[in-house]
């Protein structure tokens, strides 16, 4: 367990934004293209997509 200890001057810098972050859209990307998330993505283009992946991000892929 990773446990983060935050005081009043910490909490003060954090900034809650609207919307995901560019981190959470690859994640939940990465999650669609596996088909570890409901089937909202036609089979289609989940395998074609796949396909083209190479290098950096098919390790990205397996890394999410």
């Amino acid at each position: 367990m990773l446990r983060l200890w935050l005081d009043y001057e910490d909490l003060t810098r954090i900034r809650v934004t609207p919307g995901l972050s560019p981190i959470g859209h690859t994640v939940l990307s990465a999650q669609a293209l596996r088909g570890t998330g409901p089937p909202s993505v036609p089979a289609a283009w989940r395998s074609r997509t796949c396909a083209q992946l190479t290098g950096p991000s098919r390790l990205l892929l397996d890394l999410v």
